[in-house]
């Protein structure tokens, strides 16, 4: 838990911020930083998923996914919840499939009452995230 707190950044304009699991640097527009994580530390808490290939009406093969919880994941997704039932953290960017996936389990009425979000992206050339909106 104490990696967990160490890897907690606090935006401008007060939001405390951390990352699930991306291997990816976050860039916010007021210039705060947060850390990637380690590239194990990704491998080990990204998302399951599982593929059906399925063809539309033209014969044209899409993919069809369905993303699962791992033990791993839901062990941390405990963790970080405890740290934001503490306040020591406002909000966890995590990747858009573990929101799918945790939306497929519980309400979304739920996960407002939790700090798991995704990030919204202010300039998508330069990369840049908002400070003040997540997705959800």
């Amino acid at each position: 838990m104490k990696d967990l707190e160490k890897s907690i950044t606090a935006l401008k304009n007060g939001t405390k911020v951390a990352n699930f699991s991306s291997p990816h640097i976050y860039t916010f527009e007021d210039g705060s930083k947060l850390a990637k994580c380690d590239i194990r530390e990704a491998g080990l808490f990204k998302v399951h998923f599982r593929e059906k290939v399925v063809k539309d009406i033209r014969d044209i093969a899409g993919i069809e996914m369905d993303f699962m919880l791992s033990k791993a994941l839901l062990s941390r997704m405990n963790m970080w919840e405890q740290l934001y039932n503490e306040k020591k953290v406002d909000v966890v960017f995590c990747s858009l499939p573990l929101l799918t996936a945790i939306k497929k389990v519980i309400d979304i009425s739920e996960l407002r009452k939790m700090p798991f979000r995704g990030v919204r992206t202010k300039d998508r050339t330069k990369k840049v995230i908002l400070t003040d909106r997540f997705v959800i």
